[in-house]
């Protein structure tokens, strides 16, 4: 390490095989103060691990002790000073841990209240979330004569496992379903399945209670991913995002919603962490560093949202890396 690097906050950044980390490392790379960048996975041929200044390999987060004792010694070793999760699964188990982070090093991590973070994972909790602040959201079906009853009448309905993010795991059933054993599983939330004509991915920056930042796109997704995005104005959305993001503890918050043909929004997902898109976002404004700086100082910094509107294709590029 360079005396120079030796200045500059170090940020750890997990989960690098991911397209959230990605988004992270990428975020910051673009950002107007420099960082050491420190990334963790348990592959090593993660993309992010090449993408980082440093590297580690972590044990899988199935082995919790194990996991978070491997991150406060890699904290300590290497006097980290912002930890960043960016998975779901260990995003609840850090969160459940802070206090233990808090008391066995001097990191500070860019993660949201433990009872939030955990609703946003529990899409049934989700759900009722919404329902209490009266949100637009696709019909829950309750129960297996439900869904079963909702399948005859000629409803799509759409599967979702209550625990973990994204699209992973998610399915359609069908009338034909219903002669498989076991077919329903109550780990598992049924939803009417709407078609919409255009599909929006948002992100709410907050600072402590206060909400500083909007952002809203309109993207395509393939096998889950966003692979290209639009920014739209935000006004138009920018009550429906308040509501949802004042009453949730999680300092950068993705808010995924559909507008059906006939006009009416409709939510469908909450991710209380960054995603891929996080680096496209920054053109907005750069959440990553923000958050970074106001966890190193105590501060938000003064910033004002980007006015251009753009947009973006992922995968455009390759990084290349090791070329000799």
């Amino acid at each position: 390490m360079t005396l120079e690097n030796l200045s500059l906050p170090r940020i750890l950044v997990t989960g690098a095989g991911g397209d959230s980390a990605i988004g992270v490392i990428k975020a910051l790379r673009k950002a107007s103060n420099s960082y050491v960048i420190y990334a963790v996975c348990i592959d090593k041929n993660s993309v992010g691990l090449k993408m980082a200044d440093y590297q580690a390999i972590v044990p899988p987060v199935s082995d919790v002790s194990e996991y978070v004792s491997s991150l406060i010694e890699l904290i300590n070793r290497e006097s980290i000073n912002i930890l960043i999760p960016t998975i779901d699964s260990e995003m609840i188990i850090i969160s459940e841990f802070q206090n233990r982070f808090n008391e066995e090093t001097k990191c500070k991590i860019i993660i949201g209240k433990y009872s939030d973070m955990l609703m946003c994972s529990n899409k049934q909790a989700t759900s009722e979330y919404l329902d209490s602040i009266e949100i637009n959201q696709p019909r829950v079906i309750v129960g297996e004569e439900g869904v079963r009853l909702a399948l005859y009448d000629g409803f799509d309905i759409i599967a979702k496992p209550r625990f973990g993010g994204g699209s992973k795991g998610i399915h359609f059933l069908s009338v034909d379903d219903l002669a498989v054993d076991g077919w329903f599983n109550n780990t598992f939330i049924y939803q009417e399945f709407e078609r919409y004509s255009k599909e929006i991915t948002s992100v709410v920056l907050k600072d402590d209670n206060k909400i500083v930042g909007c952002a809203v796109f309109e993207r395509v997704l393939s096998n889950g991913r966003t692979v290209w995005c639009k920014r739209i104005p935000e006004h138009d959305y920018s009550d429906l995002l308040t509501d949802i993001a004042r009453g949730l503890d999680i300092p950068y918050i993705n808010i995924q919603f559909g507008i059906t043909t006939g006009g009416r929004v409709s939510v469908f997902d909450i991710n209380p962490r960054f995603s891929g898109s996080t680096s496209v976002v920054a053109k907005v404004f750069n959440g990553p560093e923000l958050l970074v700086e106001k966890y190193l100082t105590g501060s938000m910094p003064e910033f004002t949202p980007s006015t251009r509107f753009f947009e973006s294709a992922r995968y455009y590029d390759d990084w290349i890396y090791n070329e000799r």
